[in-house]
């Protein structure tokens, strides 16, 4: 099935070429820079009729040439683009039987009056771009991601996976701050709440300046969303429908005149998923007991809706106030079974237990705050004030039923005071975030400029655990002390930075420095046990780059960052997940840091590029979970820091217009991850190569058509205890426009080989065990959506707020 698709998409590439050898005429020449002579590879050329009607394109080739042939006779027009050039036009280009072969001759491209300011790319803007020290992936007009999540677009997000949990990571590492429009995310399970059709770009930055937050080790990632900052009254309405019960849908209304704006939005929708796997785990230490085999089916849907209000005005022309605001509430249901047998060495089935689990619970989130803007000079002098609120808070509860049978099948009343025959367990847990920044910038000449700036957050938490079994001699609910919790949680960052932007020697240098200060409290109310951490950490970053010409850079950058341990990861409480398995929070777990090195060459060949960077990402103080098997044949799992380790590779961009009307993006990263095996608890140790692949292509057709097709492949993720096979997905897309494109209707299909799942190999004190799930990836999706009202543009200044997010559920 894999090579008949290929083989269909590589046919719809091929069909322009072969047409156009129908017939004799053609228009050919070569394209050179006018000075050096040097031929342009990859330059556009557009054929246009008499009536300025695009007729065939074509780039340069290597030697600078091209040929556009098979054409009819007639009258042409030739334009030439190459970015840092000036266009060049050639009008009344005549084919006729005395002359079907015209031939331009060398065309010298030349840069003279042409500034900076002046590069305009006034196409459609590629798949995915590089601009300074962010790597851009636009999906505005992607039509795969119709009818998706914002999760699912980052799956086949150049240098992005996404696991089996739904983490989020870069080059393999899941250490990333998210951030959306710049606000900051406290977890990612939300993502897949958020509609694709609302994401304009995402932004990947491996290297930060000191200006942005300086956690997340792998680096962050910026979801940029769509905003609608047209003067007048205008709108979007969207609705999504897919296989499996997938749906979403909603609108964004849009009011500006004058001086004073308002948006409003509301979104809702439905996933569902559904899982099938099996764990077997291997016990090597124990004389009785030598295999457990666990079966599990299980499904999950969720049901969300979240909107927004949004004020602004212009009290001046030089200053800008904004009142935003957005409530989220999100319900979800998880149901699974799971058959858990025990064998013995001779493999003898010993016993086994069903355990019948039912999941619910809610998130809902009210954020609220103000944005204050001041244009100080024309020159980009300016100041960003922000204050921002969120108020969080999610209820969960899990009622398990568990069924106990020997091996022959019989049933048996557990002999272990720790085997329930029924659990409830329910969670509620608040959060208050308070963020407030302040960013100053001041040009000082054409090449130099000062940056500072403030960030202050305050987070608290109140966590409340109660674990409840029933008595089979009372028939009543009894609390489980061991297993119920009460656990107050303050984390208190103040951070300050500066940047300072200048040029030395003809090389573009960026030099910063962020210092944070960390305050964290915790207090088992429970237990009474407290801990605190008080620190501050320097942040240096510096980038130096060289600019040859208007299409090719090189650019050295550095950075250190942090990881933080979060607050479950610090809880010095016990949680159950399965009636075999234990988790534990350490609040003796300490930051982890990482000191990141990369070398990247920009080139751009005509409308295309190609981006090799190595890198090299160096960690201390690596936080892990580490499995333990006990005596009793349950694993208990903590968090500890594990020494040092290191990352190294390269990553090879590429991306553009092929021809008038194909587009070709893709990403090969092929790294090292090695963990310092004198640092590793004894018996463990971990390295290995790690690779993933991403590409895809778009077709634009004549009527307002548009074919897209995408392939990602995920190598294997080293961990300290083990390894995560890979995994590939397919996808593929058509739309349609009508009424001048403000109605667009998509047909996409996801996981088309149905490969949807992971396997993960581990090795533990006393144990390894296999994991292979299995997810329902696959969907068919049909996506219709409508833009009405006035499309007249009107410059807003950009705020960055900050959000919190539901964290994923106990499942």
């Amino acid at each position: 099935m894999t090579n008949r698709f290929f083989l269909l998409i590589f046919t719809l590439v091929l069909i322009p070429l072969y047409t156009t050898h129908a017939q004799s005429a053609s228009i050919s020449g070569k394209v050179s820079d006018a000075i050096t002579g040097e031929p342009l590879i990859g330059a556009s050329i557009r054929l246009l009729d008499s009536n300025d009607g695009f007729i065939n394109g074509t780039v340069s080739d290597i030697s600078g040439n091209f040929e556009i042939s098979s054409l009819d006779f007639g009258v042409y027009t030739i334009e030439i683009e190459y970015i840092g050039y000036n266009d060049f036009i050639k009008n009344g280009i005549k084919l006729d039987l005395e002359n079907p072969n015209f031939n331009i001759g060398n065309i010298g491209m030349n840069t003279e009056g042409l500034s900076t300011e002046e590069i305009e790319v006034i196409t459609e803007k590629p798949n995915v771009e590089i601009s300074g020290e962010k790597f851009i992936y636009n999906i505005d007009k992607n039509v795969v991601a119709k009818g998706e999540s914002v999760l699912d677009v980052l799956r086949r997000t150049p240098l992005i996976s996404v696991d089996e949990n739904d983490n989020v990571s870069i080059r393999g590492n899941s250490s990333v701050k998210i951030l959306i429009d710049g606000r900051d995310t406290k977890s990612f399970n939300n993502l897949s709440q958020i509609p694709a059709d609302l994401l304009k770009k995402v932004e990947v930055i491996t290297n930060p300046s000191a200006k942005y937050e300086s956690e997340g080790i792998a680096g962050i990632l910026n979801l940029i969303m769509k905003k609608d900052e047209n003067i007048g009254t205008n709108g979007n309405l969207n609705l999504s429908y897919g296989t499996r019960d997938i749906f979403n849908g909603g609108m964004d209304f849009n009011f500006n005149k004058n001086e004073f704006g308002a948006s409003a939005m509301f979104y809702t929708g439905q996933w569902y998923n559904n899982l099938t796997g099996t764990n077997t785990r291997t016990n090597l230490f124990n004389d009785s007991l030598a295999n457990i085999v666990g079966e599990v089916n299980a499904f999950n849907r969720s049901i969300w809706y979240f909107g927004g209000l949004n004020l602004d005005y212009n009290i001046t022309e030089n200053t800008y106030i904004e009142i935003f605001s957005e409530y989220t509430n999100s319900h979800w249901k998880y149901d699974s079974k799971t058959v858990t047998e025990n064998f013995s060495p001779s493999n003898e089935l010993l016993s086994y237990f069903d355990n019948n689990s039912k999941h619910s619970g809610t998130w809902k989130n009210i954020s609220g705050g103000i944005f204050f803007y001041k244009k100080l000079n024309d020159n980009g002098h300016d100041l960003n004030v922000q204050v921002s609120v969120n108020i969080p808070q999610t209820d969960r509860s899990n009622h398990s039923f568990r069924y106990y049978f020997d091996g022959n099948g019989n049933s048996v009343t557990p002999q272990n005071p720790s085997d329930r025959i029924q659990v409830i367990d329910s969670w509620n847990v608040n959060f208050r975030d308070i963020i407030s920044t302040i960013d100053y910038q001041l040009p000082i000449n054409e090449t130099d400029k000062f940056e500072a700036g403030y960030r202050g957050a305050i987070k608290r938490i109140e966590a409340n655990y109660l674990s409840r079994y029933l008595e089979p001699q009372t028939g009543a609910f009894v609390t489980d002390a061991n297993l119920s919790n009460d656990y107050d949680y303050d984390n208190n960052v103040q951070a300050l930075y500066s940047v300072f932007t200048t040029e030395l020697l003809h090389l573009g240098v960026k030099a910063g420095l962020r210092v944070e200060h960390t305050i964290s409290d915790g207090n088992n109310r429970t237990s009474g046990e407290t801990f605190k951490k008080n620190y501050t950490d320097f942040f240096p970053t510096l980038s130096i780059s060289k600019k040859f010409n208007f299409a090719e850079e090189i650019r050295l950058s550095y950075s250190r960052r942090i990881n933080r341990p979060q607050d479950w990861q610090l809880n010095p409480f016990t949680t159950q997940t399965s009636p075999q398995s234990y988790n534990r929070g350490n609040p003796e777990l300490n930051p982890e840091y990482t000191n990141s090195i990369e070398l990247s060459y920009l080139k751009f060949f005509g409308t295309f590029s190609v981006t090799p960077t190595i890198f090299y990402r160096q960690k201390t103080d690596n936080i892990s979970n580490i499995t333990t098997l006990t005596d009793s044949n349950v694993t208990y799992t903590t968090f500890e820091n594990i020494g040092k380790s290191s990352d190294y590779g390269i990553d090879f961009i590429m991306g553009g217009r092929l021809f008038e009307i194909v587009s070709l993006n893709g990403t090969l990263s092929y790294y090292r991850r090695e963990f310092n095996k004198e640092t590793l608890p004894p018996g463990l140790d971990a390295r290995g190569y790690q690779w993933s692949a991403n590409i895809s292509s778009s077709i634009t057709l004549p009527e307002d058509f548009r074919v897209q097709v995408f392939y990602n492949y995920q190598g294997d993720n080293v961990t300290p205890m083990g390894k995560m096979t890979g995994f590939h997905n397919l996808g593929a897309g058509i739309s349609k426009g009508f009424l001048g494109n403000k109605l667009n209707v998509s047909l996409s299909a996801r996981d088309i080989l149905n490969e949807g799942g992971f396997n993960w190999e581990m090795n533990g004190y006393g144990f390894t065990s296999n994991t292979d799930n299995k997810f329902s990836m696959q969907n068919l999706n049909l996506s219709v959506s409508y833009n009405f009202g006035e499309i007249k543009n009107k410059e807003k200044p950009r705020r960055k707020t900050e959000k919190t997010t539901a964290p994923p559920p106990q499942n």
